[in-house]
């Protein structure tokens, strides 16, 4: 149901803080067509606090792009400034094979919040002394597939076999290897059944895994339904001089078993412990629900509120992003934010398995008691949405 790898911990360049002003609804209204009254604070839908706001710092794992749509849509509609705070958006390292231990291990000085992947958190609480706890998970299933070309007709797992596969660093590489790791199962395998290429999972479609795969340096690569598999699409094929199709790229989903959770949220312990901080953390989380659910509701409307809070990014690709991120967060069959005590367990196991961890993590790694205090009064919304289907989206050359 769940799943997702990331990134490792090493030297992070300097990116500058980018502070996205939440404010409230009557200052900056949804668009026309959207009901407005479903987006701003209402009976039974927020506390409505009143008083000076408490700013809140989120270090997201890479640039304010699609991926963080509903918490960019919080700042929007004033979901965050309902609960009493102010957040500032922390983007992050795009090469995320350069970020160093910093970035798991905020402390009592914050930042206060992080968005991650849970094997990437789990490594860094055993080998970095990281401090954070999950609260929330937001992404129900996993994003990771292995990008073919359809003329190569892999039809199956078995197919790669003699291929080289471009796959991202430890401990990003959980799932893919866990996946690969069944390869010798296959009629024909062999003593090695395929040639691993490091390749870095950056944001750019100029550098790393895209790069590899459509000069076809690589046979198949590792990939995000929302970022490179949209990168590849956004090509040209040399070829045809025409933009590739869905028709010419193979997504391979990752078998269930192989499945780690990834896109979640993590509180520093340190700053958890602070007089009226779980509080915050309650709303915090709850404000972010606020947020899915609209870019669930109304994705477009998310679309344009991100293009205005990021640069150099396209129109089509961000709506891409954005329909795909929804995808793994909807249906939430226990309502979005809820963690599934087996998706974690098996985090756990194939983080250990793999060496990512040599023990398994203490009961403090995580706190399931934050997400249904924020949901509690948010009465008459669907946090489930268990009939949710994406939409179809297509993404113009380039990204534009």
């Amino acid at each position: 149901m769940i799943r997702r790898p990331y990134f490792t911990l090493v030297a992070i360049a300097a990116i500058a803080a980018i502070a996205v002003s939440a404010c409230s609804p009557s200052e900056s209204p949804a668009p026309s067509g959207s009901p407005a009254a479903s987006a701003g604070a209402s009976p039974g839908s927020s506390p409505g606090a009143t008083g000076a706001l408490t700013t809140i710092r989120v270090q997201l794992p890479g640039p304010i792009d699609g991926e963080f749509a509903g918490l960019i849509a919080a700042q929007k509609l004033g979901y965050f400034t309902d609960e009493n705070i102010s957040v500032t958006l922390l983007p992050g390292d795009p090469n995320l094979a350069t970020r160093t231990s910093a970035f798991y291990r905020p402390g009592a000085t914050g930042p206060e919040i992080t968005i991650s992947d849970v094997t990437s958190v789990l490594a860094a609480r055993e080998h970095s002394a990281s401090d954070l706890v999950h609260i929330a998970q937001l992404f129900q299933r996993s994003g990771t597939v292995l990008l073919t070309w359809a003329k190569d007709d892999v039809k199956d797992t078995c197919g790669l076999i003699g291929k080289k596969i471009g796959i991202w660093a430890a401990p990003a590489d959980v799932e893919v290897d866990a996946t690969l790791a069944t390869l010798s199962s296959c009629p024909l395998a062999g003593a090695s059944n395929y040639t691993r290429v490091d390749i870095p999972p950056v944001a750019t479609a100029t550098q790393g895994a895209t790069t590899a795969f459509l000069a076809h340096t690589v046979d198949a690569m590792q990939a995000f339904t929302y970022e490179q598999l949209a990168q590849v699409l956004e090509a040209t094929n040399p070829a045809t001089k025409q933009q590739y199709t869905p028709d010419d790229v193979v997504a391979m989903p990752l078998a269930d078993r192989t499945a780690t959770l990834q896109d979640a949220i993590f509180a520093s312990a340190a700053w958890l412990q602070g007089t009226g901080h779980r509080d915050q953390a309650v709303n915090f989380v709850r404000a972010v629900v606020r947020g899915w659910v609209y870019c669930r509701d109304h994705e477009e409307d998310c679309v344009q509120f991100t293009l205005a809070a990021t640069t150099g990014l396209g129109t089509s690709h961000t709506r891409w992003m954005i329909n795909e991120v929804n995808a793994l967060i909807w249906p939430s069959p226990d309502d979005i934010g809820t963690l599934d005590p087996i998706q974690w367990q098996q985090t756990v196991n194939l983080a250990k398995a793999a060496g990512v961890i040599t023990k398994l993590p203490s009961i403090d790694a995580y706190d399931d008691t934050i997400v249904p205090e924020a949901i509690a009064i948010l009465t008459g919304k669907d946090l489930a949405a268990v009939d949710y289907k994406k939409v179809p989206v297509a993404v113009a050359p380039g990204g534009k």
